[in-house]
Formats: C-alpha cells, structure tokens, sequence
C-alpha cells in the first residue's frame, strides 16, 4: 500500500503541476483546468502503474483512480482555499494518495 499511495501521490501532484504550466500559458482559468485534467490523467497512469507493479489486482482498478481522483479534487479544493500558506497546499496533497488506498482497501 506504501507503493500505491507513493506513487498516486506524486505522479498526481507532478501531473498537476506539468497541467497547470501548460494550461498558465493560456491564462488564469485554463491554469486551474490545466491542473485539475493533468493531475486527473497522471493519477490514470499511477494507477496503472500501480497493477502493472501488482500493488492492487485488476478488478479494482476503476475503484481506485475513482478513490484517487476524488482525493485529487478535495484536495484542490482545500489547496486553492488555503494558498496563504504552504502547509494547506502541502498536506492536502497527500489525500489523493489517501483516497487511492482507502479505495483500494474496499
């Protein structure tokens, strides 16, 4: 499970990240779309990544980037509510690799 919420967790922020710069160029909305898709498709690929390394079997992958997107998305949400100070953005990121493992513990 370590493996799992490792690498949902960072291939998400990093996805995040890459989706964000990408979408800057175009202005500030496609800056948070550009986030919000690019981390959404990074978790896809962790996932995948994940039951190619056999840290989850098949049949749940669907419930895990599920549990994984929507840790994604609260924690934008609170990352966004909370940019005065790095700790919000920081710790809130870690609840995407929380919803990958929860999910997967089902």
């Amino acid at each position: 499970m370590v493996g799992l919420f490792l690498v949902t967790w960072l291939l998400g922020g990093a996805g995040a990240v890459a989706g964000s710069m990408l979408g800057g160029a175009f202005g500030d909305h496609p800056l948070f779309i550009g986030a919000l898709l690019g981390g959404a498709l990074a978790i896809v690929g962790a996932v995948r990544l994940a039951e190619w390394r056999k840290w989850i079997p098949r049949t749940s992958r669907g419930r895990v980037t599920a549990g994984a997107i929507l840790g994604f998305i609260i924690a934008a949400a609170i990352a966004t509510r909370t940019l005065s100070s790095p700790i919000g953005p920081a710790l809130s990121s870690l609840l995407t690799g929380v919803g990958a493992v929860l999910a997967a513990r089902r």
